[in-house]
């Protein structure tokens, strides 16, 4: 059900910039899935993954050991192109997130 909800989200965002010329997307936040999800390889045709292109290390932004865990994405859409990004201590908790700079050309 989860996959279906994400699914439904990206084609929406997909969609949305497609009716209005093209508007470049930025989306954000924890989507729960693993990294080896099959919902993020349907995912680069249409959306850059800021952290995998521009970050440093493996990104975990879960407290576990193994496997590690980057639950928190920012994805952006050409023209936006990502120049850094990395994970940061969210304060009081013991988890991470991904911060990224994106250029607007």
């Amino acid at each position: 059900m989860h996959r279906k909800q994400l699914q439904y989200l990206f084609d929406t965002l997909r969609e949305v910039g497609t009716q209005h010329g093209e508007l470049p997307i930025i989306m954000a936040g924890n989507f729960s899935v693993s990294p080896q999800s099959p919902i993020f390889s349907k995912l680069s045709s249409d959306f850059q993954d800021c952290f995998k292109l521009k970050g440093a290390g493996y990104g975990a932004t879960q407290p576990v050991n193994f496997p590690l865990l980057r639950l928190d994405r920012v994805f952006c859409t050409p023209p936006l192109k990502p120049e850094r990004a990395s994970t940061v201590l969210i304060p009081d908790t013991i988890r991470r997130s991904i911060v990224a700079d994106i250029a607007i050309p």
